[in-house]
């Protein structure tokens, strides 16, 4: 379950964001991932409740965004929506696409609180 590493990651850049900021305790993590990234996210979303609970994110509320995947064919310059990370182009059936969404994977904001 390599979700479990993302996690660990994801919760590092969170602690090494606070440490940086001078922040006390983490409310919300909303993080974008791609649906062609080849991430499950129940496995992720379990991996960060449990990683979170000894972090300054131990209350934060989780929120995950799924990114459609999209692709582009440079034979037709066609535009559509993809859910396999290798499929043809519905248009023309080339066999070689652009992908232009749906392998994302970041932390697109942390908020915080600061104790005074």
């Amino acid at each position: 379950m390599h979700e479990m590493s993302i996690a660990a990651e994801i919760l590092n850049i969170v602690e090494r964001t606070v440490q940086e900021n001078g922040a006390d305790d983490v409310t919300d993590i909303f993080i974008e991932v791609g649906s062609l990234a080849g991430i499950m996210i129940p496995s992720l979303e379990f991996g960060l409740d449990i990683i979170k609970k000894n972090t300054s994110a131990r209350e934060a509320a989780i929120h995950i965004e799924e990114i459609p995947g999209k692709g582009r064919c440079p034979n037709c310059e066609l535009i559509f929506p993809m859910d396999f990370p290798i499929e043809p182009c519905p248009d023309c059936e080339s066999s070689y696409l652009v992908m232009t969404s749906g392998d994302e994977l970041r932390v697109r904001e942390i908020e915080v609180e600061r104790n005074i």
